[in-house]
């Protein structure tokens, strides 16, 4: 979930955007009033998605603010007022951030790992604060992310198989969003099929370093391609199938606002990001 979940803003009303800027810069003071200046550094729009996701469910309508940040010293910017949605979503940032960093830790060489360590030093009470704000998602993120080291540690398993445990993880960090059984229902089933596209993504996304590094790819290791042999009309199929399936089950979600933002991130904004890096891989090799 680092990069991927954008919304496509062209097809954005104005309104919409600005909507969708004032969610990001809510969850941003979220993050430092809560857990620090630095659990704002890997603040992405992704965090926005699943916040928006949070709000669009709430009973009243979120407050917007004007204020001024060190980001954005000499303007005064529209941000949401703090919710429990945006605390909700700035404790999964912060905790998934941080098992990102330990997995590069683990997996890198080099410089990384270094870097990785350091991060996870700087963020370390960010790490315990948002543990027991959210000790159910620390569960889920703990518990998740092992499995899947584990299930990826196994040779020829199918790609289901290798993308369970991101689709578990997404779907048990997304239902605790839901105001009643029916949304939790939905959201289950959105955040698992939104897990599974995210870790296609990756793996797509990674592709070349993992071959060149010799690194575990899910996309070669359950034989959907062949090593060293990146195919980018299989991978689309791949892609296509898991984000048909997020709209899906989004277009079952009873959302009171925000309807327009999260149909355009799950529909072009998925799209977009899919046709990016799919272009990326089809283009020559600089000489």
């Amino acid at each position: 979930m680092f990069g991927y979940l954008t919304a496509f803003q062209p097809e954005l009303r104005v309104r919409e955007l600005d909507t969708y800027k004032a969610v990001y810069c809510g969850l941003c003071h979220c993050l430092r009033e809560r857990y620090g200046l630095a659990s704002s550094v890997g603040l992405s729009y992704d965090f926005a998605f699943l916040a928006a996701l949070g709000l669009a469910l709430l009973p009243e309508e979120p407050k917007v603010r004007f204020g001024n940040c060190i980001t954005h010293p000499l303007k005064k910017r529209a941000y949401l007022e703090e919710t429990e949605a945006l605390r909700y979503a700035a404790a999964v940032q912060v905790l998934l951030v941080c098992g990102k960093l330990e997995d590069d830790r683990a997996d890198e060489r080099g410089l990384r790992p270094i870097c990785s360590a350091t991060g996870l030093g700087i963020l370390k009470s960010a790490y315990r604060k948002a543990a027991r704000d959210y000790p159910l998602a620390f569960e889920a993120v703990s518990q998740e992310l092992a499995l899947q080291a584990e299930a990826e540690s196994r040779q020829g398993e199918s790609l289901d198989t290798y993308a369970h445990h991101n689709g578990r993880l997404l779907s048990r960090l997304v239902t605790p969003l839901g105001q009643d059984d029916t949304q939790k229902r939905v959201l289950e089933q959105l955040g698992y099929q939104l897990g599974r596209w995210v870790y296609l993504m990756d793996a797509a996304d990674d592709w070349e370093k993992d071959e060149e590094k010799g690194r575990f790819n899910a996309l070669r290791e359950s034989g959907a391609f062949q090593k060293g042999v990146f195919d980018p009309g299989r991978a689309l199929l791949l892609l296509q199938d898991a984000s048909a399936a997020v709209s899906a089950a989004l277009s079952l979600l009873p959302a009171r606002r925000y309807l327009g933002i999260l149909e355009n991130v799950a529909g072009p904004g998925m799209a977009a990001r899919q046709q990016a890096i799919l272009a990326e891989k089809q283009r020559e090799p600089r000489l």
